[in-house]
Parts: structure tokens; sequence; C-alpha cells
């Protein structure tokens, strides 16, 4: 199971820069990400800012960091 759990945290992380990536590209050309777009949806406008990625982002930190090792912490 921890090993899932690495694998997990390793996708999170690969998943982090494909956002930084996607963050990048949407400054040249419009570049949808699937998982932004519902979070665009909710946040407020900010005058052309995109903020989203960095919502995502947050997001995932919290994953590796508060749910993964308890849930680590769970099945040792």
């Amino acid at each position: 199971m921890l090993e899932l759990l690495k694998f997990i945290d390793f996708l999170l992380n690969v998943y982090i820069f494909v956002l930084f990536a996607a963050a990048v590209l949407s400054w040249l050309i419009v570049f949808n990400e699937p998982v932004l777009r519902p979070i665009r949806e909710r946040l407020p406008n900010f005058g052309g800012i995109d903020i989203s990625f960095i919502v995502v982002i947050l997001i995932i930190y919290f994953i590796q960091w508060v749910i993964i090792p308890n849930l680590a912490r769970a099945f040792i």
C-alpha cells in the first residue's frame, strides 16, 4: 500500500510540472487543461489574470503533505 501512495505522490509531482507548462503556454496560446476549467468557473474575475493553476497546485500540495502522510500512517 505504501508503494501505491508513493506512486500517487510521484504522479502528483509530475502533474505540477504539467500545470506549470500549461501556465506558460497559456500566456502564448489558449490551453485548456480539463482540471482547470471547473476552478476557472468558480474563481472571481481577476482582470485577465489566471490563477486557477495556482489553486490546483495548492490542492495537490495539500494532498501530498496532509492526506498521503496520514494515509501512510494509517496503513503502517
